[in-house]
């Protein structure tokens, strides 16, 4: 039966009609039901579009080959971003190019991208690497180092693509947000990076107020580390305060020299006392009561020698011990120095041997 136009069947069905039996027929054979499969020869140019099917290069949909036009910006795939102490590396995506969208405008690269950047000392900053539909696509925009990074500024209808936090540590290289997690595991550790032996360097302390640091050297070297004290922009009452614990532990191979009394430039907090700290060791210290300094307030087990300086005075005890850490207090001896200064300035000297701390003859 033939389908009847619609605006027929408009008349045949208005107000007060009487339609015959035929006509309702030809009413409801002029639709499909909800049950009734439509047929392929029924839905118009559905063979000609499926025969228009995309293709994946590496993953991605050409932009030929689209339906429709994109003029948006975007990151369509890109390497494995390494970092050095002074180069960023940009490597090729595993499909043979890299390539982005800038404002609508697909742009590949079949080669790695490889940016300079000046080297960190103490502090940290951080590298943004972006794209632009130039020669060469991305670029390396670098940030000022200080305690507080703060972000570069990248051209303006530039497209962004990674973001790279550098300090003494290396590199904290910021994966896609949509992965859902940083390559750095974010605990209470903050590391620390040594470069070169025999250089006196400072902790920072930053507003991420970790008070856990791990030593670490750049490269093979041998030579003592020298670590004389913490520098750090937040000093409130908030973040300081008499007795605060802070912990270091000697992740190298060589030993680390705890430098007393260090007053060079940007030094926030010296240490109190000298002390080698072997590799695989931890010490602890506390802020002092003035909070001008670091006490040593303990160490882990090894070897590790301390020696504590007082200034004389009169009837003051001073003393100077070695032994090895991690013993039991009572099983440890001690060699230990007595002096006894006079009000008339004439220092006394003892000596006692195989001293326990229990039995400390004074």
């Amino acid at each position: 039966m033939p389908v009847v136009d619609k605006n027929q069947l408009k008349i045949w069905f208005k107000n007060l009609s009487k339609p015959v039996q035929e006509q309702f027929w030809n009413w409801m054979d002029s639709f499909y039901h909800k049950s009734e499969p439509i047929p392929k020869s029924a839905v118009e140019n559905l063979t000609t579009d499926l025969a228009k099917k995309a293709d994946l290069v590496g993953g991605v949909v050409p932009a030929s080959q689209l339906p429709f036009s994109v003029n948006t910006s975007e990151v369509i795939a890109v390497g494995e971003i390494s970092a050095t102490e002074n180069t960023v590396t940009l490597a090729v995506h595993s499909s043979g190019t890299n390539a982005v969208r800038i404002n609508g405008v697909v742009l590949t690269r079949s080669f790695p991208n490889t940016f300079n950047f000046t080297p960190v000392t103490d502090g940290s900053k951080f590298l943004i690497i972006y794209a632009v539909n130039e020669n060469g696509i991305f670029r390396l925009a670098e940030g000022l180092e200080d305690l507080e990074a703060v972000e570069p500024e990248i051209p303006v209808g530039a497209l962004f693509v990674r973001r790279i936090l550098i300090n003494s540590a290396g590199a904290d290289v910021e994966l896609p947000s949509l992965n859902g997690f940083r390559e750095k595991v974010e605990d209470d550790w903050k590391a620390y990076t040594f470069y070169a032996p025999g250089e006196e360097k400072l902790l920072p302390f930053t507003t991420d107020k970790k008070t856990s640091y791990i030593i670490k050297k750049a490269t093979n070297f041998d030579g003592d580390l020298l670590l004389a004290g913490m520098k750090s922009k937040i000093t409130d009452s908030d973040n300081w305060w008499p007795g605060k614990e802070f912990t270091v532990f000697n992740q190298t191979p060589n030993n680390l020299i705890l430098v007393a009394g260090y007053t060079g430039t940007g030094v926030t907090f010296n240490i109190a006392s000298n002390v080698t700290i072997p590799a695989g060791k931890f010490v602890k210290f506390k802020v002092s009561a003035d909070l001008s300094s670091l006490e040593v307030l303990e160490f882990s087990g090894g070897g590790a020698q301390e020696k504590i300086k007082r200034n004389l005075q009169s009837n003051n005890i001073n003393y100077c011990g070695i032994a090895p850490f991690g013993s039991a207090e009572n099983t440890t001896v001690w060699t230990v120095t007595k002096i006894t200064v006079a009000a008339n300035g004439t220092a006394t000297k003892q000596t006692f041997t195989n001293v326990t701390w229990s039995s400390v003859p004074f």
